[in-house]
This record gives C-alpha cells, structure tokens and sequence, in this order.
C-alpha cells in the first residue's frame, strides 16, 4: 500500500494549516490524520504522539467539552496501545 505517500502528504497537509491557522480545530485533524497513518504503518509509538497532540489541542480549543473528535482520539489512543500491549495505557 502507499501509506508513505500518504503520510507525506498528511505531513504536508498538516504544516500548511499550522502556518495559516495556528492552534485550531483543523491542525488538530491533521494531527490525527498523520496518526492514523502511522498507525496503518505499525509505528504505533509514533502514531500515540501525534494522537496525543491532538488530543491536547482539542481540549485547549474545546475547553473540556464533550465532542467526537476527543472521543475519536481517545479511542485512537486506546488501540494503538493495546496494539503494543500497553494495557493499562489502552483503558486509559
């Protein structure tokens, strides 16, 4: 598959909505889209980082607020520790 294409681009995609809009909802998307294509690749470690960014940025922009991006995340979070066996981290 070309998932290293694809990252590439979601790298690309992600720096330019970081210079044109800074701390925002869509960074934050992006954010999660580098993540999941990580992931896709086995690289579970750097996949958690860049899920956890975006976790940060959405409670910063959302102020704790229930929403589904969190949720998304949070689940996002949850499987790629369970996919390193990292149980306790998976539950949170």
């Amino acid at each position: 598959k070309h998932y290293d294409l694809a990252l590439q681009y979601y790298r690309q995609s992600f720096e330019m909505k970081r210079s044109l809009f800074g701390t925002h909802l869509i960074v934050a998307h992006a954010l999660n889209s580098i993540g999941l294509a990580l992931t896709q690749m086995g690289d579970h470690l750097a996949a958690i980082e860049h899920y956890r960014q975006a976790l940060e940025m959405r409670h910063a922009l959302l102020k704790a607020k229930p929403d589904r991006d969190v949720a998304h995340s949070l689940s996002n979070l949850g499987n790629s520790y369970k996919e390193l066996r990292d149980y306790g981290n998976a539950l949170g």
